[in-house]
């Protein structure tokens, strides 16, 4: 081995090693997702059954859904009304991606059936690891310091820079309530072809009922 071998590639490795171990103890739930883009290979489920876990676990969340069921029950006493669609959008706090006082807005679609008189409900949340120049100006806003914020920003930045050279390439996580109707794949998952899913299920007797899981309820 040579001198610029030893005391430029050596350095550099040890560097990259150092970079790749410190990512995956500071962020140990999006550290394989990372891995992912940088390999072009998608993930396995794991995540979506992770951030499912995590919202079924909120307070906020499970109200929300629990609020639909109600709607539809009420619209269904009034005029015989069985499904009933709506989209939300929720305040999601982005611990679950190590994102400490953090929080995203996300777009949910809720479905609700009334099954022999009673409510089956289901959730459709689409997010994707993809280019979104807005998220550089939304999270870095959430920053306690300036320091902090230019550092989100550049590093956001980078990101996005990534997928204009082709070295990302988009990866997106349909998430439900059941392990039937998630997926992960290149694709965003379609409304219709969900809803039409979802209804075929609660016709079988498929599903579940949030009022009971609700506080407010």
């Amino acid at each position: 081995m040579n001198k610029i071998a030893k005391y430029v590639l050596l350095p550099a490795i040890a560097l990259l090693v150092a970079s790749v171990m410190g990512l995956y103890l500071a962020f140990p739930n999006t550290s394989s997702l990372v891995l992912s883009l940088l390999t072009r290979q998608l993930p396995d489920t794991r995540h979506v059954n992770r951030i499912r876990n995590d919202l079924l676990g909120q307070e906020s969340f499970i109200n929300m859904l629990a609020a639909h069921e109600k709607e539809t029950l009420n619209r269904f006493k009034q005029d015989g009304q069985r499904p009933y669609l709506k989209r939300y959008v929720h305040k999601t706090p982005t611990s679950m991606f190590d994102l400490h006082s953090f929080h995203d807005y996300w777009q949910v679609w809720v479905r609700t059936d009334i099954v022999d008189g009673r409510p089956l409900t289901s959730f459709l949340i689409r997010l994707g690891l993809i280019k979104d120049t807005n998220a550089e100006t939304f999270f870095s806003k959430q920053c306690g310091s300036r320091l902090v914020a230019s550092a989100m920003r550049a590093g956001l930045s980078l990101y996005n820079s990534m997928f204009d050279w082709g070295v990302f390439k988009p990866i997106r996580l349909n998430i439900t309530e059941s392990d039937q109707t998630s997926s992960v794949s290149r694709a965003r998952i379609k409304q219709q072809e969900w809803s039409e899913a979802v209804r075929k299920q609660h016709l079988q007797g498929v599903g579940v009922a949030f009022v009971s899981r609700s506080r407010s309820s």
